[in-house]
């Protein structure tokens, strides 16, 4: 529209100049520059139609009418606009702004509205574009109302509504902020130091259910009796029960870890392993050993588990071990002891309990002196033991054996004997001791019955095997001087009467049925000579004969 106006100005002005005669036909007209063109000699042609173009300012006292837009746009010329009124001759001086006439057409306001200047309207055949207008922000150009200044806070806010100082902090508070920050410190402190005593405390307990590091817990001992057809389970809660295991979680996931629950199937023939039908290794349930168990709190839990292990010589191996006849109790123990099978302190430490479980020992009750109630029934042959095994199940092996050993003739003997089992094992166990072989046991025997019959001339035995076997005790460091004291009294059959308060060893089978069937003779001595002979005698003369042919004769000494 400029560039188009500015066009038309300059072929006016060209014309102009050619022409002479003809006055210039178009000026645009501004109210700010009235005043210097009634001053020019130029005049506008009243022949020409100026078309004119007003843009409206609002002042900015004056708001908006409602429904007019609040934005700085130009308000388009009317399209029929009327043909402007004849020159008026202009005032010397600018007229006043009351004076001016109102451009036709249009509401001019009371107060005098500059205007920024008339630009050439569009040609017919173009219509005039119809703008939106739009929705911007009113300027203070666009006639918006200034917005009344906030009065100022500080000058508006009275002298005592001002922000009271900070008070000063003074000893009190300054005692209780410190008292306050000693007791969060001391509560924090209590927190960490209990949460730290639990941790430890469960750490400990369960350190020393595997490993037993406490020192206080080693001489702890209980008696555990494991069912028949006992699991993992039932042997855990027993153990848990009785006080040995004070970690019930952790040491319960420690043992299912180490397979103590259920372990790799192995074929009983060949050994080997086992699977399933998808390739996975077959498991099956460890099995323990029923029985009594005397359990001590420094084994570990593992090797308490290992103790009640039924096919622990899958993964410990076996021996075989091979007891003579007239081994003692203490013998026994040994040799087990030093084929690493179990400890003898352990195996002390069942022998009566286990014992308890068989008729045959627990029909013997309670005898004054006797040493130990199992010694002469822990029957003398051969076996096959695991490596660790526990002591219950070696002690169930030998007395079993003894079990099966005694026959059923043997129980009718003894009513006609009119004497007990524990009396015969004890003459079995003299015989076993005196004699150098089965061919002189018999003899033997009848010997001990002849005395035993006839305890009114005979009242003791007098026998050396007896207080042999007290003293053999005492070199297996069981018995103290005091003991040891006690029970040669007991079982010197050269001052007490009749047989001595227990067996002396383990019998064998011959030992055993020669107590039982013993040789009748007339026989109330006999003893021993170097060549291994037994030489026997009907009354004490005949004793001390032989004696002194033993001792000084031909048949040599003791």
């Amino acid at each position: 529209m400029d560039d188009r106006l500015r066009r038309d100005n300059a072929e006016n002005n060209d014309k102009s100049n050619s022409d002479t005669s003809r006055e210039r036909d178009f000026q645009q007209w501004d109210f700010n520059t009235n005043a210097e063109s009634e001053a020019s000699d130029k005049k506008i042609n009243p022949s020409v139609q100026i078309p004119k173009r007003f843009e409206v300012h609002i002042p900015e006292s004056e708001d908006f009418p409602s429904f007019m837009p609040q934005s700085a746009t130009r308000v388009p010329a009317p399209e029929n606009r009327p043909a402007p009124a004849a020159p008026v001759s202009r005032p010397t001086s600018a007229p006043a702004a009351s004076a001016r006439p109102a451009a036709p057409g249009a509401q001019r306001p009371t107060r005098p509205v500059p205007v920024s200047g008339l630009r050439q309207p569009a040609p017919a055949s173009r219509p005039t574009a119809q703008r939106k207008p739009a929705a911007a922000k009113p300027s203070a150009a666009a006639g918006r109302p200034a917005a009344a200044k906030a009065p100022d806070a500080k000058k508006a806010k009275p002298e005592e509504a001002k922000k009271a100082p900070k008070r000063k902090k003074n000893k009190a508070d300054m005692a209780y902020n410190l008292a306050k920050g000693i007791l969060t410190a001391c509560v924090c402190l209590i927190f960490i130091a209990t949460l730290t005593t639990v941790v430890t405390s469960v750490a400990f307990g369960f350190i020393n259910d595997v490993l037993v590091i406490d020192d206080d817990n080693r001489d702890y001992s209980v008696v555990i009796e494991v069912p028949e057809g006992a699991d993992y389970e039932t042997i855990f809660d027993i153990l848990t029960e009785n006080g040995l295991v004070t970690q019930p979680l952790l040491t319960d996931f420690f043992l299912k870890f180490r397979h103590y629950d259920f372990q790799a199937a192995y074929d009983d023939e060949t050994g080997e392993l086992l699977y399933n039908e998808d390739g996975s290794v077959k498991q099956e349930a460890v099995k323990y050993q029923p029985g009594v168990y005397y359990v001590y709190a420094d084994s570990g839990i593992e090797n308490i588990f290992d103790s009640m292990l039924v096919n622990n010589s899958l993964n410990k191996g076996t021996v075989r071990l091979t007891f003579p006849e007239g081994f003692s109790i203490a013998e026994v123990f040994e040799k087990i002891e030093k084929n690493e099978v179990c400890e003898a302190e352990k195996l002390y430490a069942n022998l009566e309990i286990v014992g308890e479980q068989y008729s045959f020992i627990k029909k013997l009750g309670d005898s004054e002196g006797r040493f130990l109630k199992a010694e002469g029934y822990l029957f003398p042959d051969t076996y096959d033991f695991y490596i660790g095994e526990s002591a219950s199940s070696v002690l169930e092996k030998l007395l079993n054996n003894f079990e099966v050993r005694w026959e059923k003739e043997y129980d009718e003997r003894l009513k006609e004997l009119g004497m007990s089992m524990n009396e015969i094992i004890t003459i079995a166990s003299i015989v076993q001791c005196e004699a150098k072989d089965g061919s002189q046991m018999a003899d033997i025997a009848g010997v001990i019955h002849n005395r035993l019959n006839n305890s009114a001339s005979y009242p003791t035995l007098d026998m050396d095997s007896t207080s042999d076997y007290v003293n053999s005790l005492k070199s297996f460091n069981i018995l103290s001087d005091i003991e040891h004291s006690i029970y040669l009294e007991s079982y010197n059959t050269y001052s007490k009467t009749g047989l001595p308060p227990g067996p002396i060893c383990n019998p064998g089978a011959t030992a055993i049925r020669a107590a039982l069937y013993p040789t009748e003779s007339t026989y109330y001595f006999f003893c021993h000579g170097n060549d291994g002979e037994v030489y026997y005698a009907s009354t004490a003369t005949e004793h001390q004969e032989n004696v002194q042919k033993v001792v000084y004769g031909s048949v040599g000494g003791n």
